[in-house]
């Protein structure tokens, strides 16, 4: 790490993640010198190695200005307009000298190892100078932009993240301070749990905890249909999760929000065919001379137990199959969320990241009310937040 000389500096960075770290790096590409990165853990990226189950998704190359959550859609596509994808792959290729290689639409480092992103972009910003000031929690930031009475700069980026896996840091203590200088609740918008598993008190579902089942899983929430998302559906103790549940879950709860009689979902267990095969399938392996139960008869064609719960069912066995009903009592809590819905609002923010309100500083990544699906969606928007932030800073210094 470089060691910290000056307690005074051009940029300081709030928060060494995926978007603070890439907001160093950029800003140091730009020619911009004399900054620091402020982290309260022991060493910077914490969270940055768990993405993408330790192989880091760094983008998504289908990802448009629409698939994500926010309060100013206009906005969102104006940034990412300016700072998408390609500029992303651009600088991880020619800047950190990291080769990504594709899986479909999911871009990866060839090594498909999160660390290979984390140590690019620390070691880019050690070589171009960025101090490092670890184990630090910011508590206050004055009106002359003084940090903990400490630390003074031109410019402030916070970039802490949101209020999801509060155990890397990010438990929401942002959003305190940013309100602490633009003295405005309106700027916020509610936050809530994102990309998390869903609960049901159903008793046989508890049953199948440990199994799964490709599946078409369509939510309903007072009685309307909202979402419907395809693939592996765990069933777990406390209800379901998988990436299709983990989708419906920011549907879910950003509904509940705003209030919510019942939701349920319906599973189609056979999603791969239409109505008359799934029948034929499920006819020609049922006889009424079989001394096998029904479930072990289809045994063939869904997995045993779940076979065993969806034919206990009251109505139609082939209606139970192709909407077998989940009722959904709510979601597990942050520390199980892969991101955070909500927080500073994108238009209480200039185009180029900073506060309306308060020009010198500027807010980045999780902590601002943009939330995208899985698959290397919410990355992007770290990095895209981060280009605009260092792009408007730099023109701002020089």
């Amino acid at each position: 790490m470089i060691v910290i000389m000056s307690l005074e500096y051009d940029v300081l960075i709030i928060g060494g993640g995926a978007a603070g770290l890439m907001c160093a790096a950029s800003l140091t590409s730009r020619g911009v010198s004399n900054i620091a990165v402020i982290e309260r853990n022991d060493r910077v990226g914490k969270k940055l190695l768990m993405t993408g189950n330790g192989r880091c998704n760094v983008t998504n190359t289908s990802a448009v200005a629409g698939d994500y959550n926010t309060d100013d859609q206009d906005k969102l596509s104006s940034i990412f307009e300016k700072f998408g994808i390609s500029d992303t792959m651009t600088f991880f290729e020619d800047e950190l000298k990291v080769k990504l290689t594709d899986k479909g639409d999911l871009i990866y480092p060839r090594t498909l190892r999160s660390n290979t992103v984390l140590d690019s972009l620390r070691f880019y910003c050690e070589d171009h100078g960025v101090a490092f000031i670890t184990d630090t929690l910011v508590r206050e930031i004055s009106a002359d932009n003084v940090i903990n009475g400490s630390y003074k700069a031109r410019y402030i980026v916070i970039s802490t993240g949101g209020a999801s896996y509060p155990v890397t840091g990010s438990d929401g203590n942002s959003y305190k301070f940013i309100n602490s200088v633009i003295h405005d609740n309106s700027a916020f918008a509610p936050v809530c749990p994102g990309l998390v598993p869903l609960m049901s008190s159903d008793k046989d579902i508890k049953a199948l905890s440990g199994s799964k089942a490709h599946a078409r899983i369509r939510l309903f929430i007072d009685r309307k249909e909202c979402a419907c998302e395809d693939g592996e559906l765990l069933f777990t103790d406390y209800g379901i999760s998988g990436i299709c549940v983990m989708q419906l879950s920011s549907v879910y709860n950003i509904r509940k929000l705003t209030g919510l009689k019942d939701a349920y979902v319906l599973v189609d267990l056979l999603p791969e065919l239409s109505a008359e095969e799934a029948k034929e399938q499920i006819d020609k392996r049922l006889s009424s001379s079989s001394q096998r139960s029904v479930a072990e008869q289809l045994s063939g064609l869904l997995p045993i137990n779940i076979a065993e719960v969806v034919s206990k069912r009251k109505g139609d066995l082939l209606d139970n199959i192709r909407n077998f009903r989940i009722d959904i009592s709510g979601s597990l809590d942050m520390d199980r969320a892969q991101v955070t819905i909500g927080g500073i609002k994108l238009s209480a923010l200039n185009d180029g990241m900073s506060l309306r309100k308060r020009d010198d500083i500027y807010v980045i990544g999780e902590a601002v009310n943009v939330d995208g699906p899985c698959g290397g969606y919410n990355l992007q928007w770290a990095w895209t937040s981060a280009f605009a932030a260092a792009d408007d800073i730099s023109k701002r210094l020089s």
